[in-house]
């Protein structure tokens, strides 16, 4: 090679290195430009009414234009895939002026899992991060993910163009362990501690704004640790009443949990104990039967999974769910520009990695559930992009970060 040969080569070799490198730092740069967004869900309007008077009107919507003078909206924060690592105190300092808009931008609160990637993010910034969303009073509801308990580590980003399927159920080998074995860490003992609902496995019920809130979670899918519970009976925790973070009504007590990941056993947050009986809210409102609720649509049923995975979404569709929120995908990280996504890590197509879409129904028409009523033939899905990243792959490229506020409206 002559020397003006050789001259063009290096010239070409520094440019295509400036290249990548302002790629770069402008993926980085975009994983902290931190969003929140706001979309409606339409559910049955008898659901928005308020259950402490069945005959009587409710009152007016607190947000004017997001529902109707009879069905005012209810808002879910949703967050998802926080990751938190040393290097994201920004993220922190993000949630907590997010959290100070609590009871007044948003009702209630839902946590689908990977809130932790280190040991340095459980012991330094997931406690200042969630600890003022418990403290402002508005009750949520939790499940977890694996990097809630196992932390990130090196690998080929390039293997979820072909690899989909669940780990597993053991945690991935040779992965350091968050946290003590059967002891848990900083976010697992926070969240017990917090009087927000565990779904890991489980379900639950709270009164928000006068509206009954029917849930039921799994743990995470992509390691095969979930176990699909439904609603009401046949669940690790009946369904009663709860009217605010961590405090319970004459309808039912509060009562700890266990959520299994991996080989060790953590303690989950509050769950209603008493089922199928009037009681009264924290709110001194009558509550009423679940049965009742249901025969007269006033309740709304509610999913949590990390992982969306077509097998679970498929078991909350048989059971009459109206919304399930989901995480785990972050939106593809990597995507096309207009955000579309390349993969999904689970078994879904990319088109659903991340927004709002409807679940369709693959059953015959007409064919009953386990609670008796017919199928739906679709329910509305709610997959988080995500807050975060793994910190080996640091970046986002036309995916940003969001956390969503879904409002609940009349249909």
């Amino acid at each position: 090679m002559d020397s003006s040969s050789w001259t063009r080569t290096w010239t070409a070799m520094k440019v295509g290195a400036l290249a990548a490198g302002a790629v770069a730092w402008t993926a980085a740069r975009a994983s902290r430009s931190y969003q929140l967004r706001h979309v409606t869900v339409p559910v049955p309007g008898r659901a928005l009414r308020s259950i402490a008077a069945p005959e009587a009107e409710a009152t007016a919507p607190r947000f004017g234009v997001a529902g109707t003078p009879h069905f005012p909206g209810l808002r879910i924060l949703h967050l998802s895939d926080t990751h938190f690592y040393r290097g994201r105190e920004d993220l922190v300092g993000w949630l907590r002026v997010l959290a100070k808009r609590a009871g007044t931008d948003f009702d209630l609160v839902v946590l689908t899992g990977d809130m932790l990637s280190s040991s340095y993010g459980d012991d330094y910034l997931v406690t200042p991060a969630l600890q003022p969303f418990i403290d402002s009073g508005v009750p949520g509801a939790y499940v977890f993910g694996d990097h809630d308990f196992f932390a990130s580590r090196v690998g080929n980003p390039l293997k979820y163009l072909w690899n989909t399927s669940e780990k597993s159920g053991a945690g991935p080998a040779g992965v350091k362990r968050i946290g003590e074995p059967g002891q848990g860490n900083h976010l697992s003992r926070l969240l017990a501690d917090s009087g927000w609902l565990d779904l890991n496995n489980a379900n639950g019920s709270l009164d928000v704004r006068g509206v009954r809130l029917e849930f039921s979670g799994v743990n995470d899918p992509h390691g095969r640790r979930d176990r699909y519970v439904g609603f009401e009976a046949g669940g690790s925790s009946s369904l009663g009443s709860i009217g605010g973070a961590g405090r319970s009504g004459q309808g039912g007590e509060v009562a700890s949990g266990e959520v299994t990941s991996g080989d060790g056993s953590h303690q989950g947050g509050a769950s209603a104990g008493v089922s199928g009986r009037a009681g009264v809210t924290s709110g001194g409102e009558v509550g009423f039967s679940n049965e009742y609720l249901r025969a007269t649509n006033r309740s709304v049923r509610l999913g949590l999974s990390h992982a969306p995975y077509a097998r679970v979404l498929n078991e909350f569709l048989s059971d009459g769910t109206d919304l399930v929120f989901c995480g785990h995908t972050h939106g593809g990280q990597v995507c096309l520009p207009g955000g579309h996504a390349l993969v999904t890590n689970c078994d879904l197509d990319p088109q659903f990695a991340s927004g709002l879409f409807e679940w369709q129904a693959d059953t015959c028409p007409g064919r009953e559930s386990e609670t008796g009523e017919p199928d739906r033939a679709s329910m509305t899905v709610c997959v988080s992009p995500g807050l975060g990243t793994s910190p080996f792959t640091p970046w986002r490229v036309f995916c940003p970060p969001v956390a969503y506020i879904v409002e609940l409206v009349a249909a």
